[in-house]
């Protein structure tokens, strides 16, 4: 009889027990709602007011270069294939020079045959020079013995036609000197001909040779092979492409770019890129280019954006996309829900106090509004970033309040 009743008692003590411990959560949770109120809280930070655009565009090297022969002739090799680095006057492929040789050796042998015209036109020029000499003791000579017999004719010692014939010899002696004189210029103007000729001659042979060595081609950049458009065998003509190099070292994307948003890009403006081939990765670029000239029909201006590739990782003709951020400089931003008392330019927001805890206490502080829009606003003066702030609260705020600090807020 007792154990019925002690069962009895057991379950009449069971349900009041229950809503003892019912009653005294319910108490604790209602502390806790007096001890403070629950906010959001944020941290601020700087960014912009809109949100960024995003363009499409292809990588490509910075410098992108056509390695082409300025001689025609046979491809006996290439030094590289495509992906190889190449550095500045690296020898990448060889012609066949034969022809170019045989043209060297014929030009330096027209050189000897007018060496050798000039050597016979100076040592005419050495007799010319000798029969003027001799030209001119032989009038000297005449003149003499016409002055002598004219002496003679005046003392009466010979008659007037034997002088006159010594007078004739003279005038003869003096047309032998002018003859010679022409034979002499004759001469020095065939050498200086030949001379000319020479120094033709010279100049074509330093362009056979100069020519001679376009049989190899040599990197004009430091860069990769991107391409070989031609294979050790081929006939190769003047100006014919042979390879593509690119300096890969620094890639550039170029972005068509709406004529609206031009106002609010710069160039040295820095810019986020996205690339498929590295979905995990953001790369920082910086416009490098902005085109002067809107296509007429689009009314788009091209936007080159350079991208920093010191290992090379990024390739040619990969996708990209551009964030092109709108607006001069990062200000601080914060969302519009966080600000009370709003008045003009002036408005309240909630400082939380660098407490480490879940709750803390918030001040009010006055903060200079700039532009609103799409539900945030900027902030000119009175936060500064890492300031923690309160975003949204389940009741009104006083200064002074103690508040806890939602799952949501910012640490």
């Amino acid at each position: 009889m007792s154990y019925k009743i002690l069962l009895i008692l057991g379950f009449l003590i069971l349900p009041i027990t229950a809503c003892q411990e019912i009653a005294s959560e319910a108490e604790t949770e209602q502390r806790r709602g007096e001890s403070g109120k629950n906010v959001d809280v944020a941290v601020a930070e700087t960014g912009f007011l809109n949100a960024a655009k995003e363009y499409v565009g292809t990588t490509k090297p910075s410098v992108e270069v056509a390695v082409r022969s300025q001689v025609e002739g046979k491809l006996l090799n290439l030094t590289v294939d495509v992906g190889d680095r190449v550095v500045r006057n690296q020898l990448l492929a060889r012609l066949d020079d034969t022809l170019l040789v045989t043209e060297v050796n014929k030009a330096q042998a027209d050189l000897a045959a007018i060496e050798s015209e000039q050597a016979q036109a100076m040592a005419e020029v050495s007799n010319a020079k000798a029969q003027l000499e001799r030209s001119r003791v032989e009038l000297q000579q005449a003149e003499a013995n016409a002055q002598r017999y004219q002496d003679l004719v005046t003392e009466g010692a010979v008659t007037a036609q034997q002088a006159e014939t010594f007078q004739t010899e003279a005038k003869v002696a003096q047309q032998g000197v002018l003859s010679a004189q022409d034979q002499l210029r004759s001469r020095q103007k065939a050498v200086e001909s030949i001379t000319g000729r020479m120094a033709a001659q010279r100049a074509v042979i330093n362009d056979r040779i100069t020519r001679k060595t376009y049989a190899n081609l040599y990197s004009p950049i430091n860069g990769v092979v991107l391409e070989k458009t031609s294979e050790p065998g081929n006939l190769v003509t003047a100006g014919g492409e042979v390879l593509q190099l690119g300096d890969l070292s620094t890639v550039k994307v170029v972005v068509p770019v709406s004529e609206l948003d031009l106002e609010n890009l710069r160039v040295g403006q820095s810019v986020s890129v996205l690339l498929d081939a590295f979905p995990d990765r953001t790369f920082t670029g910086e416009i490098a280019r902005i085109t002067p000239v809107a296509d007429p029909v689009s009314r788009q201006i091209p936007v080159e954006v350079n991208l920093p590739n010191p290992n090379g990782n990024i390739t040619s003709n990969l996708l990209a996309r551009v964030s092109l951020q709108q607006g001069a400089s990062p200000r601080v931003v914060i969302p519009e829900s966080a600000l009370n008392n709003r008045e003009d330019q002036q408005a309240t927001i909630f400082v939380v106090s660098d407490s480490a805890e879940s709750e803390a206490t918030v001040s009010a502080q006055t903060v200079t509004i700039g532009e609103i829009a799409n539900g945030k606003a900027v902030i000119v003066a009175g936060l500064q970033p890492g300031d923690r702030f309160v975003v949204n609260s389940s009741q009104p705020l006083e200064p002074g309040d103690t508040v806890r600090l939602s799952i949501l807020s910012e640490s």
